[in-house]
């Protein structure tokens, strides 16, 4: 008798178990249509109130929504064009319900849904104002080649402070400054985890300007932009967010056959910008003879020794003088392709992409003879100093393990090369030379030669421009997100990801070039190897 307790005892413990699982898995299906058109709503969001379930309508309408709690519930239904919708319905423990949906069309805009720390809501359900931005809808109308360029003047309380070269990092204040001696960058998170964004990311200083690892990412992957800005960003983020946060989003696949996307695009990129023009005041000895000075004629330094009369003025607009601007037209180019879909289990999206960028910097006309005579060719780094080139690769994944658990994967690995010139307030920068000048053109000799600086201060751009500094990155970003539902009062959800930079700065000056400043012509090499992970 004993051993027959035993027997039934194991057999409840193994039974019983396997009984109630069975009793939990319960099914609702139906069909969304549209009103008055009987049109089936494709890609609706079927949520079962009050839990974290939620599933999209296939093409022709119909949602199958697996392991719902049972007993009386409520279903809802979103979908853009439509009015949101709620119905309750009684779902039999082990057994299945159907429940289905006539959403009226409406003109009214919907309420949106908005991605936070603690997962997806409603924007009316949340207590503070969260921009967000449709990307891939700016992507297709507007020529935007990073993050930063989707967030100008788009996000109320944003400001871009945009770089002033290819590659280089723009900088984001949201709601101004908020610190005379901290940073004020705003943290990013991106598929739930925290990306490095730093926008000083060079260990080689070309005079002000640096290289924002938010331009790595690939704004053609991305679904949406929100930014959670004040006090709110801190409860939901933790301290680092004080300067506020920018939530990406990037794009996953929807149920449904195979979807292609392929793209192209070039364009041409120009400065139109006005710049100063230099001015020298010019004039001749009380005798009425022309004063010579080592600096050329008579000018306004003379004038406190009562040794000169002024009588004329020289000018002289580096930038509007086609044969001396360093400033000529150049190119943008993308092309990429991807495919997205799969059904109720298993969901996917990758793509490819290639984008090039050459900024507006060339050895002006005037220098070009001088180079070739001096080193028989002029290498395309040297000619065009300043470019950016990145291929990107994505592959997001979503699993549904089980009716009562899914995951959701997101991989990012990130290729680029760019090149930068030595400009801004550098002493042998383009800037300090071109805005420095006198405004003539006779003002000196180039470094070794018998010709003329034409206008520039100190250097030209001819030995400028044969310092390359360059910066090569690969990168990943990967990230995991399991949800589970073990009960209907109960959700659970994980984030766990890693970035991993591999980053080589570069500057090279070889013998005998670049500006004839200190030992800059006697050569040198660095390169600058790193990892950084977060």
């Amino acid at each position: 008798m004993t051993r027959l307790r035993q027997i039934l005892s194991i057999a409840a413990a193994v039974c019983i178990p396997a009984l109630a699982i069975a009793q939990g898995t319960t099914t609702i299906t139906g069909v969304v249509r549209e009103e008055g058109t009987g049109r089936p709503v494709p890609n609706a969001r079927v949520t079962v109130v009050g839990t974290g379930i939620m599933v999209p309508t296939k093409d022709d309408g119909t949602y199958v929504i697996r392991g719902a709690p049972s007993g009386a519930q409520e279903v809802r239904v979103l979908a853009l064009g439509h009015v949101t919708q709620k119905l309750p319905v009684t779902v039999p423990a082990g057994g299945s319900a159907t429940l289905d949906f006539s959403l009226p069309v409406t003109a009214i805009q919907l309420e949106q849904v908005v991605t936070t720390a603690t997962g997806e809501q409603r924007k009316t359900e949340v207590g503070n104002d969260i921009p967000r931005l449709n990307a891939p809808q700016t992507v297709e109308t507007k020529p935007v080649t990073n993050i930063t360029d989707l967030l100008n003047a788009r996000a109320p309380g944003v400001e871009v402070l945009a770089g002033t070269m290819t590659g280089t990092g723009q900088r984001i204040r949201i709601r101004g400054v908020n610190s005379l001696s901290l940073s004020n960058d705003p943290i990013v998170i991106i598929d739930g985890i925290r990306m490095e964004s730093a926008t000083g990311s060079s260990s080689i200083g070309i005079g002000g300007s640096n290289p924002s690892r938010l331009s790595d990412i690939d704004p053609n992957q991305i679904e949406s932009v929100e930014v959670v800005k004040g006090p709110s960003a801190s409860t939901l983020y933790g301290t680092d967010a004080a300067n506020g946060v920018i939530v990406i989003t990037t794009k996953r696949g929807r149920v449904g056959a195979a979807h292609w996307d392929t793209y192209l695009q070039r364009g041409r990129i120009s400065d139109h910008s006005t710049y100063p023009t230099a001015y020298t005041l010019f004039g001749h000895s009380p005798q009425g003879a022309l004063r010579t000075t080592a600096l050329g004629n008579c000018s306004l330094p003379n004038v406190s020794l009562g040794t000169c009369i002024l009588d004329s003025v020289a000018a002289l607009n580096i930038f509007a003088e086609k044969d001396l601007t360093p400033l000529h037209p150049a190119y943008q180019e993308e092309y990429g392709a991807g495919v997205s879909g799969g059904s109720e289990t298993l969901r996917y999206f990758l793509q490819g992409n290639y984008a090039g960028e050459q900024g507006v910097y060339r050895v002006p006309d005037f220098e070009i003879q001088r180079l070739l005579a001096k080193n028989g060719s002029i290498p395309g780094e040297q000619l065009r100093p300043n470019a950016l080139t990145r291929a990107t690769f994505r592959g997001n994944v979503n699993l549904e393990l089980s009716p009562l658990a899914d995951v959701a994967v997101s991989t990012v690995f990130i290729s680029s090369s760019q090149r930068l010139p030595q400009t801004e307030n550098n002493t042998t920068g383009l800037t300090s030379s071109a805005y420095g000048g006198p405004g003539y053109r006779t003002n000196g000799f180039i470094s070794g030669t018998t010709l003329f600086r034409q206008g520039y201060r100190a250097f030209t751009p001819g030995d400028m421009f044969q310092e390359t500094v360059g910066q090569d990155i690969n990168r990943f970003i990967g990230s995991l997100s399991p949800n589970w539902r073990p009960l209907s009062w109960l959700t659970t959800r994980g984030n766990f990801g890693i970035d991993f930079i591999n980053r080589v700065d570069s500057d090279l000056c070889r013998e005998g070039q670049c500006s004839d400043f200190g030992s800059s012509r006697l050569g040198f090499k660095y390169n600058n190897r790193m990892n950084f992970f977060l």
